[in-house]
């Protein structure tokens, strides 16, 4: 779990840590999917199996890839100005 993305190299450096203490699966949650440079690159060919992005942040097609996944929080900020 890590609040943002942007490199990739901290995600990738924690999972090699993770295989090496014998993790069976790497899945990432993170919640700011900025994916600078050739993060999405980088990720793609890492250890991680899937990552999961919320969409506070748009990722244009060119940054998108197999092991990225996006939630949607839409409905959870509708049921919040609905409540208020």
């Amino acid at each position: 779990v890590d609040d943002m993305i942007s490199t990739g190299a901290t995600i990738v450096k924690a999972a090699g840590l993770l295989k090496k203490n014998r993790a069976k699966e790497i899945i990432v949650f993170v919640s700011h999917p900025v994916l600078s440079g050739e993060a999405p690159k980088i990720l793609q060919e890492s250890l991680v199996k899937t990552i999961y992005a919320t969409d506070t942040i748009f990722v244009p097609k060119n940054k998108q890839f197999p092991k990225l996944h996006s939630l949607s929080l839409s409905a959870l900020i509708a049921e919040s100005i609905k409540s208020v």
